[in-house]
């Protein structure tokens, strides 16, 4: 018989500990599952053999039990923000984050010289192009402390785009199982839907799901950027070479995918995805910036009076950015939304073409192989010529008040020569989004992968990451060295450098007008 005192002990104890799963986020919850299953999955300790210390025969303790797994790394948002604006932090993010490698009889099928010339015979579309796996998105806002994301969204109303990707079906590959979720209609967020079409997510509507459920249960977090890239060309266009061999054997599909042209309704269709998950009020709308100004440039760029608003009113929240890297929808966008007034979308330019900026645009992209180079040519030199161009454009456009994201390594290049040149030179010419498709995973275990994939570490050991802050605590953002006064240890109780400090960066007065970047 159990005393009425010990039941009540017992039962305390299971509310207790109820009560505190209770408080835990669904992703939290799986973390601590994993972390539960890599402990009892480790190798049981045999009692030690007693130990004769002595003449006296008196007998050691036994040795302490084996430890389980080191716990894993976790990011702060600890960084003091109270004087600083949205434009003053420097955040870590990933490019097509939800990416899962390719199986690997598909990377050999792209290692063939048929597909290999139907590919220009680009060796940055060498198979190692797709050979990276990221970690799920939850242990990248959590352990990695990623603030910026990037997600394709291919228009796919019926689950039909990737329900049958041709790369199984020309490798010759039967047994795999594809998640329900390629049948599911809505954007898609892969790569491509023939060859590079793995992703830990799936849907953009999921991959949105994870970062609002992490949103939601870390409200003071530093605010999350989120780049929506809409996308239409597919990795080998209409080869009917490929489509009459596909049309030649049984089974589905009989042809390439044939994606969706995108209109301005389907831009429509994006931004309801996006309300699906989050909430008005949880998103930093091009609107709240404007205020009475005519563009968003005016409203931002400090020589002509204006500012970005101060991060810590904008805690927790999120932003969304439509990259329009071909200058087709920008404009289809603007159409609905001009200057972006009523929009939810802040819309990206490269910074690195020709093409005349936008006045509503305030983000900039610098992304792209390095000089368009091949990497069959590759040298040091040349790539060094090549990053000290794009860094002063980069450093230009920073302290004119644009908000740039530059790549740190582009098609798994970078990491295959192992140069970091390009990302720490990102850093130094005050990029506020270094992208990359390596960030440090060292210390995360198997379980923050829910899709298993080829390892980077197959060929490289390359991996980009922030320098830490000043007392070396492993934060999610740092101050920017070109919009915080200069130097990162201006990181001080009340912000990013002083405000004294910080307005002798802005540029001499002069037009508003849009640049040519």
């Amino acid at each position: 018989m159990v005393s009425s005192g010990a039941a009540q002990a017992c039962l305390l104890v299971l509310l207790c500990s109820g009560s505190a799963m209770a408080k835990m986020s669904r992703w939290e919850r799986v973390l601590q599952a994993g972390a539960d299953a890599t402990v009892s999955q480790a190798p049981a300790v045999a009692p030690a053999a007693a130990v004769d210390s002595g003449p006296l025969g008196a007998m050691a303790p036994a040795p302490a039990p084996m430890a389980g797994p080191p716990p894993l790394p976790k990011a702060s948002d600890a960084l003091a923000l109270t004087n600083s604006s949205l434009n003053q932090l420097q955040t870590l993010g990933t490019y097509q984050s939800d990416h899962v490698a390719p199986p690997s009889a598909v990377l050999q099928l792209l290692n063939g010289s048929g597909y290999q010339q139907a590919l220009g015979q680009n060796p940055y579309y060498a198979p190692q192009s797709f050979q990276y796996t990221l970690p799920d998105i939850f242990f990248q806002l959590d352990a990695l402390g990623i603030r910026q994301f990037h997600f394709n969204a291919w228009k796919d109303p019926n689950g039909t785009l990737a329900a049958h990707p041709a790369g199984l079906k020309l490798a010759g590959t039967s047994n795999v199982t594809l998640d329900p979720k390629y049948s599911y209609f809505g954007y898609k967020t892969f790569g491509d839907p023939d060859f590079d079409f793995q992703s830990s997510c799936v849907t953009l509507e999921t991959c949105l799901q994870l970062i609002q459920s992490w949103s939601v249960n870390h409200t003071d977090h530093i605010p999350i950027t989120v780049y929506l890239e809409p996308r239409e060309q597919t990795l080998l266009g209409n080869s009917s070479s490929l489509n009459q061999q596909l049309a030649s054997q049984p089974g589905e599909p009989q042809q390439l995918a044939v994606p969706y042209p995108i209109n301005g309704d389907d831009l429509v269709e994006l931004q309801n995805t996006v309300y699906r998950v989050f909430n008005q009020s949880a998103i930093i709308l091009p609107g709240s910036l404007l205020g009475n100004d005519s563009t968003l440039q005016v409203a931002t760029q400090k020589a002509v009076g204006g500012s970005w608003p101060e991060m810590e009113t904008n805690r927790g929240r999120v932003l969304f950015v439509m990259v329009d890297s071909a200058g087709k929808y920008g404009d289809m966008y603007r159409q609905l939304f001009p200057d972006l007034r009523n929009a939810t979308f802040f819309v990206s330019q490269p910074g690195n073409g020709n093409a005349t900026i936008d006045n509503s645009t305030v983000f900039l992209d610098y992304l792209g192989p390095l000089g368009g180079g091949s990497v069959a040519t590759w040298t040091n030199t040349s790539a060094n010529a090549a990053v000290k161009k794009d860094m002063a454009r980069v450093q230009a456009a920073v302290r004119k008040g644009f908000m740039a994201r530059v790549a740190a390594d582009w098609q798994t290049v970078e990491a295959r020569e192992d140069y970091h040149n390009r990302s720490m030179d990102a850093i130094k010419a005050g990029t506020h989004f270094l992208q990359t498709s390596f960030p440090n995973v060292a210390q995360l275990p198997k379980f923050a992968y829910s899709v298993l994939g080829s390892s980077n570490a197959t060929y490289t050991n390359y991996t980009v990451s922030l320098p830490l802050r000043l007392g070396g605590s492993f934060n999610a953002g740092r101050c920017n060295p070109q919009t915080s006064a200069g130097i990162v240890a201006n990181e001080t109780a009340s912000g990013c450098g002083s405000a004294a400090d910080n307005a002798l960066l802005a540029p001499a007065p002069g037009p508003a007008t849009a640049v040519s970047a």
